[in-house]
């Protein structure tokens, strides 16, 4: 019976679609998210967040911006550069996870 080389192996784990990010893992993130930008000193909110695709992460991002208006106590204002920072983080978990 023929097996798949390790090269082969690596290519089709490559080019593999990833699944779309659960809608669970996004509100964990929301959840995670009202604590600040610290909440990525956990090791399960930066997995979560890696694990994100790009449709997901601007899902949370437009989410993020909509706080300042709500103007309540248990959602911090995220400012503009707060969620790049997000941004930034997020491309940086995925440059690293593809190297």
């Amino acid at each position: 019976m023929p097996t798949a080389s390790d090269a082969e192996i690596v290519y089709l784990e490559a080019s593999r679609p990833l699944a779309a990010t659960s809608q669970s893992t996004i509100e964990a993130l929301m959840y995670a998210l009202r604590r600040g930008l610290s909440c990525f000193g956990e090791p399960g909110n930066v997995e979560r967040l890696k694990c994100c695709d790009k449709a997901a992460v601007e899902q949370i991002a437009k989410r993020l911006r909509t706080w300042k208006a709500k103007q309540v106590p248990w959602l911090p204002p995220y400012t503009d550069n707060e969620i790049a920072t997000l941004l930034k983080l997020w491309r940086a978990l995925r440059e690293r996870d593809a190297a």
